[in-house]
């Protein structure tokens, strides 16, 4: 996780994406599962999100070779807040939000 962490953090100081989140990784059998959320300029275009997602995601499995890699990206603009304003409920780190 921290080799995967790291490597996510070059992406953003390279600028590929804005940020991350949720980040999950596991390894089962032969097999290395990663998902997280990816924060991207909220003026990307769904091209242009695709196009950062895929390269980050591409970086992640050469780092990894010989492992069969299943990846999972969620993209949220970078004005996450705005976006998920109660945050991530399903998380079992965050309490539930309260139902309206």
């Amino acid at each position: 996780l921290a080799e995967v962490e790291g490597h996510l953090r070059s992406a953003v100081d390279a600028g590929t994406i804005a940020d991350f989140h949720e980040l999950r990784c596991r390894r089962l059998n032969d097999a290395v599962f990663i998902d997280m959320h990816f924060l991207i300029p909220g003026g990307s275009s769904l091209h242009d999100a695709h196009r950062r997602a895929s390269a980050v995601e591409e970086s992640l499995r050469s780092m990894l070779p010989g492992e069969h890699v299943q990846i999972v990206t969620h993209l949220e603009p970078s004005e996450h807040d705005s976006a998920h304003p109660a945050g991530h409920p399903h998380r079992l780190d965050q309490p539930e939000s309260p139902v309206a």
